[in-house]
């Protein structure tokens, strides 16, 4: 979008831009890790019937109604992390996660952090493939069989998985940045028993 100036010219582009189609999804979400730090956690996929694709993905935590004026002041940028570069495989996944630190004086409920997937390139223009957003609370990502929510389904999530099965409760207090629906492995809804074999076949690729 860097032709989108005056501003007033920005609604248009970016609806005509959300048209036009493309094979990558995007997820966001964010956990918190102690006091003002956040972990971010980035999923990029690609279609199995794409080509491989070259990507950086960037992030950036954004503020609404900072500063007081102008009054256009949505998603305001704040902070951004470092950017990853990466080929993503037709009918792959790529996952991320990055620490943040907030400022505590920001207005943590008027927070966000948006994420993108764009052509590297050394400068503007570079395709854009696809974005997306999380806002305040931050939600973790959900990915089943990821019980510890370390970003990865290995050997560390059997305990946690047995944990979320027998006790929910307990599961809650061990992990409260979890989702206890990665439990969920055969996507009934449900954590329960039916899940064990799902979650085998997690754990065994």
């Amino acid at each position: 979008m860097f032709d989108a100036w005056p501003i007033n010219t920005y609604t248009s582009k970016f609806i005509q831009r959300q048209a036009v189609p493309t094979p990558v999804t995007m997820q966001v979400g964010a956990t918190h890790v102690s006091g003002n730090t956040y972990r971010i956690q980035i999923r990029t996929c690609l279609e199995a019937a794409s080509t491989a694709k070259n990507l950086r993905t960037y992030a950036v935590v954004v503020q609404d109604h900072y500063p007081a004026t102008p009054t256009y002041s949505r998603n305001t940028f704040r902070t951004a992390t470092t950017t990853a570069d990466f080929l993503l495989p037709p009918g792959g996944c790529h996952f991320e996660t990055r620490n943040v630190t907030l400022d505590p004086n920001w207005t943590q409920t008027n927070l966000g952090i948006i994420a993108w997937a764009q052509t590297p390139a050394a400068a503007a223009p570079a395709e854009v493939h696809q974005a997306a957003k999380d806002l305040w609370p931050f939600q973790a990502l959900m990915t089943p069989g990821d019980l510890n929510c370390d970003g990865l389904v290995d050997f560390d999530d059997i305990n946690p998985f047995v944990l979320a099965l027998s006790s929910p409760d307990a599961y809650l207090i061990a992990f409260p940045n979890c989702n206890i629906l990665n439990g969920d492995c055969n996507g009934d809804g449900y954590v329960d028993f039916d899940d064990i074999n799902p979650f085998v076949e997690l754990l065994s690729g």
